[in-house]
């Protein structure tokens, strides 16, 4: 069936049709057809070549974001393990990809997250585990043991070629200002003095 199925959206093409037949792929997958997700996963092995994201790019993001949709968990360990084989000089837009949707997982791939942003080597795998874990920050997805972890992985982030200092920059900014910020009786506390130190208040009282 993978192969029926791979050839036939080969003959359409970037159309419409396409599109349209990847949605029902999807859906088919996310209701549980292994059939259906047997051939999303023969799909993205034709984007397994150094040159496939730049020669058919409508084809790989299609297949990647239907795997996304259909919310598996088998899905979720297809996409894992083909960011685990990416070449070091993949594209840093097919990371930054990867990152943008991989948070629709949610706290599940928070594990595998962690372990791919402290693998030594900095390459996709550690860009992908270090921008994914920012987007789900961003998202206001991170709270506890894992809002410390990111803190710490920024806190000691230096760079790639992948652009992922972009994403560090942005959340070491929101977690300064949300410091800053302080607590809800802080807040309250401060009010409390701006208020009873208006000029026109202490003017009305002495007038009394």
């Amino acid at each position: 069936m993978s192969i029926v199925v791979i050839e036939k959206l080969k003959s359409l093409g970037e159309s419409y049709l396409f599109h349209l037949e990847m949605q029902q792929i999807s859906r088919a997958a996310a209701g549980g057809d292994e059939a259906a997700m047997d051939a999303l996963e023969n799909m993205l092995c034709e984007c397994s070549g150094p040159e496939a994201w730049g020669a058919n790019s409508y084809w790989c993001s299609a297949v990647v974001r239907a795997l996304v949709i259909s919310g598996t968990e088998r899905s979720q360990d297809i996409l894992l393990e083909y960011a685990r084989q990416l070449p070091d000089d993949a594209p840093y837009g097919v990371i930054e990809f990867f990152a943008s949707l991989l948070p629709t997982y949610g706290k599940r791939i928070l594990p595998h997250l962690k372990e791919m942003s402290n693998t030594e080597n900095a390459g996709p795998v550690k860009a992908i585990g270090i921008q994914t874990l920012c987007n789900l920050y961003l998202e206001g997805k991170l709270d506890g043991a894992e809002l410390d972890f990111l803190k710490e992985v920024v806190k000691d982030f230096q760079t790639d070629r992948f652009l992922t200092h972009h994403l560090v920059d942005l959340v070491q900014g929101r977690l300064i200002g949300s410091e800053r910020i302080g607590t809800g009786d802080e807040l309250a506390e401060i009010l409390k003095n701006v208020i009873l130190d208006k000029p026109g208040q202490q003017d009305h009282g002495r007038r009394r």
